[in-house]
């Protein structure tokens, strides 16, 4: 689907901070152990593949870890949460996906999210935790998002799957959804700081062969062309009902209008006079591609 899907390794002048791999490693030990697939999703990877690998820049670092787990029931997700804690350097949080990593020598804990999907969703891709059921999390594309998650090595015989940048993108749509008014539309501004860096985020050569047309249809702008193309890769990689989800955002006039006015409201705050038009513009291509058939 794209170049990146391809292994892919961090720079050595960019490493990635010497407890967010502890963290990783012991984790990948213990979820090897228990036959448990996994891969960092959120900011993190966003970090990660954007400024580790193509040295962009994202913003303000994130501290935080984020981990898409995929079990088969809540048994093994407890027995994975146990198994960490029983390493002695993890504890629980309080809300029901958060741990605490603090190694040896650690000043501060660094926080943990797992996020538990697959075999214990609803057919509506929710998940409630037990045993109150009480907490209800919308895991939708999680599913897609480990299956075109890529390899991305960040230390000497070590890799992990990290979100690709489609997975990433389809994940930022489903969490605006969600939470859009709670956040000041940090997902949304995610979004389209994947969708403005996807054409030279490894997209390049698909840019100038398999997609010239669409390029010389942007008048041979790259950006724009890459916009497009990430919407037909999100399209590629979603399921029915996420596909449906996403596409409510776009077709829905109230809530594409919302999505433009937070992704506006930003653009003005770093003081892009455009950036109505440019954002209208940004959304609407990707919409053109998600769905084009």
């Amino acid at each position: 689907m794209t170049d990146i899907s391809l292994k892919l390794e961090i720079r050595p002048d960019r490493p990635l901070k010497a407890e967010h791999l502890a963290i990783l490693q012991i984790f990948d030990g213990v979820a090897q152990s228990l036959n448990i697939d996994y891969f960092l999703v959120g900011a993190q990877a966003r970090d990660l593949v954007l400024g580790h690998v193509f040295n962009k820049r994202t913003g303000q670092a994130t501290y935080d870890l984020d981990l898409g787990v995929c079990v088969e029931d809540w048994h093994k997700f407890a027995k994975l949460k146990s198994s960490l804690i029983a390493m002695g350097y993890f504890t629980e949080g309080k809300a029901p996906q958060k741990m605490h990593f603090k190694g040896a020598g650690d000043k501060y804990s660094t926080p943990l999210d797992l996020i538990p999907f697959g075999g214990i969703e609803n057919l509506d891709s929710t998940i409630e935790w037990p045993p109150e059921i009480n907490v209800v999390m919308n895991v939708s594309g999680f599913s897609e998002a480990l299956r075109s998650a890529i390899l991305l090595k960040i230390s000497e015989n070590f890799s992990i799957r990290v979100a690709s940048l489609a997975g990433m993108a389809a994940l930022k749509l489903i969490a605006w959804q969600d939470r859009g008014q709670e956040n000041q539309g940090k997902d949304a501004v995610d979004f389209l700081l994947i969708a403005k860096s996807y054409h030279d985020a490894g997209n390049e050569d698909r840019i100038y062969t398999e997609e010239l047309a669409l390029l010389e249809s942007l008048e041979y702008d790259p950006e724009l062309a890459g916009i497009q193309m990430l919407g037909k890769d999100v399209a590629a990689i979603c399921l029915d009902t996420t596909r449906q989800s996403i596409d409510a955002i776009f077709s829905n006039a109230t809530a594409r209008q919302l999505l433009t006015d937070q992704l506006t409201r930003n653009s003005l705050s770093i003081g892009d006079e455009g950036s109505v038009l440019k954002v209208q513009a940004h959304l609407g291509l990707f919409y053109k591609g998600f769905s084009s058939k």
